[in-house]
């Protein structure tokens, strides 16, 4: 049985069993209250299972697949003994029909179940989610009210006093309470035989080992090896610690990455790290989620989280969204591709860049982007053009030129600000706050860009004049846009002059740069047009993209 299951016990009746079909009716489970023990904080509380079709996922009962095990063993196919025909809802009751194998070794446990000899199922489930109440004088009560059956069992114990096998008549009444959920009184310890103190010490080896093999993910087969061959703990503690050592050790490369990677299925920690940052982020952007990442939509955080614990061989307790919370926001050693805080920076980077080009200004695309090898200020170097070629006559004599060296002064900075991840949002499965963080951030970065790229025009050059200045030949006419004014700011551009201020660098002109108030003045400047007469052509229709600033100052007409 997967370590992460937990089981439930019911009494049999024989009287249901037909030899000749090998077939049995069952109440599985009810909504009675079982005492479970609390690992985290110690004692017990009452766990309850919400019997209603919209609590209990029965696809896997209902399909005919699901098997009957011996005692929970799943080690070997030997350990199925029989299939799960099907289950229904009736009467607050889970009810299932079974049917034993006909295998010679089988047989033997129908005849038991036929003479009254074992008269107790248990069924395994995965809870997926819960609710959980304390009143203020009483036991806490978690009540799973989603979750699925996966294997039915035949065992020497039960624990559910309400979950029976039904007999020929249809009902049969439950085994003695007492014996049904609770162990009998014991002797006390001075009196206690040897064999008692055996059994319990069997007992402590074998859950700590089964802890060890949940935790270091090495299977149920490892596990049901040692748990047979006697293995002591420190001898399967080495053997786990040897076994992550070597998984640790195994980081792909080359052809084995290629395989590792195109391990597509949520076994593989860094598939299931893509399908969670996938779900995630269509989750915060609404876009469609692709592949195996539909698989987690429909999940609350806590819920991805328990995932995540489970993957890394942890016990969940989904009774304690507390730590289910902090788990998830720990680190998780070697498993770094599974960490749920890496998983969520990378949505939250990657939704953050989406915003920050839906919020960048005009002024942003007008500047080019480039390297600082540190944040010290340093000279951005510019050589004058190329001398004019000449001539070379015919004895090869080649002449040299000079060139002219300037340059400005730049520095880099740092910029930033950070958003927590509460408790309560993980708890409230609220990522829109974390969405609407972001997008305050996006905006704000744009906003800081703008600011900064207008700074710098604004700031004096190394020459103590502006970037735009009657002295470096670039400014255009004033007043309202129009095509003379445009015209007059591309000849400008084009007469601009190389560092030997005779060689023209001819530019042309691709954006036009305006505050939101002369939007569509400069929109009716590039829009083409039908002319009539040759003089009313538009020259500029097509050639310019209009960006717009609104953090530039309006320009008046």
């Amino acid at each position: 049985m997967p370590p992460d299951l937990v089981t439930r016990r019911a009494s049999v009746s024989a009287g249901s069993y037909d030899p000749e079909t090998r077939t049995f009716t069952a109440v599985a489970a009810t909504g009675t209250p079982v005492s479970r023990p609390d690992y985290f904080e110690g004692g017990t509380y009452d766990e309850c299972l919400s019997i209603s079709a919209q609590a209990i996922r029965l696809a896997r009962f209902a399909s005919g697949r699901a098997p009957i095990l011996n005692a929970h063993r799943s080690g070997t196919l030997a350990d199925q003994i029989g299939v799960v025909t099907g289950a229904r809802i009736e009467g607050g009751e889970l009810i299932v029909t079974g049917q034993f194998s006909e295998r010679a070794e089988v047989a033997s446990i129908g005849a038991d179940l036929a003479a009254g000899v074992i008269r107790n199922v248990s069924v395994g489930y995965r809870a997926y989610a819960s609710d959980e109440k304390t009143p203020a004088k009483g036991r806490r009560t978690v009540t799973h009210v989603d979750w699925e059956p996966y294997e039915l069992s035949l065992v020497p114990m039960p624990a559910d006093p309400n979950a029976f096998i039904r007999s020929a008549g249809g009902h049969m009444e439950p085994e003695n309470d007492d014996i049904q959920t609770r162990s009998a009184p014991q002797d006390p310890p001075a009196n206690r035989p040897a064999l008692d103190v055996q059994t319990r010490a069997e007992r402590l080896r074998v859950g700590t080992i089964t802890d060890i093999a949940t935790r270091g993910r090495l299977g149920p087969a490892v596990l049901q090896a040692a748990i047979d061959g006697g293995t002591s703990v420190e001898d399967f503690r080495a053997q786990a610690l040897d076994a992550m050592a070597r998984r640790a050790e195994g980081t792909p490369t080359g052809a084995t990455a290629r395989s590792h990677f195109q391990n597509e299925s949520l076994d593989n920690p860094d598939f299931m790290a893509r399908s969670i940052e996938g779900a995630l982020f269509s989750r915060m952007s609404g876009a469609a989620p692709e592949g195996a990442a539909r698989e987690f939509m429909g999940k609350r955080l806590l819920d991805i989280g328990a995932d995540l614990l489970r993957a890394r061989g942890e016990r969940v307790d989904l009774a304690r969204p507390d730590r289910i919370a902090t788990g998830m926001m720990e680190r998780g050693g070697m498993h770094g591709t599974g960490d749920f805080p890496l998983m969520l920076g990378n949505v939250m980077n990657r939704r953050l860049l989406d915003l920050f080009k839906a919020a960048e200004g005009g002024a942003a695309r007008i500047a080019a982007p480039g390297t600082a090898k540190d944040f010290r200020p340093q000279n951005e170097g510019r050589l004058s053009s190329f001398p004019e070629l000449e001539k070379v006559n015919e004895h090869g004599e080649i002449k040299f030129g000079t060139l002219d060296e300037s340059g400005e002064s730049i520095a880099i900075a740092s910029y930033g600000k950070g958003i927590g991840v509460t408790f309560q949002v993980l708890v409230n499965d609220d990522l829109g706050a974390v969405d609407r963080s972001i997008r305050d951030i996006g905006f704000a970065t744009g906003e800081l860009k703008s600011k900064l790229i207008l700074a710098a025009l604004a700031a004096k050059l190394s020459d103590g004049k502006t970037v735009f200045h009657a002295d470096h030949g670039n400014l255009g006419l004033t007043g309202p846009i129009s095509i003379d004014a445009a015209g007059a700011g591309r000849l400008a551009m084009r007469n601009q002059t190389a560092l030997d201020k005779r060689t023209k660098l001819g530019i042309s002109p691709k954006f036009i740069l305006v505050p939101n108030e002369l939007e569509t003045a400069a929109d009716r400047l590039v829009a083409p047009i039908s002319p009539t007469r040759g003089e009313d052509t538009n020259p500029f229709a097509g050639k310019l993209e209009v960006l717009v600033e609104p953090r530039l100052s309006e320009v008046a007409p």
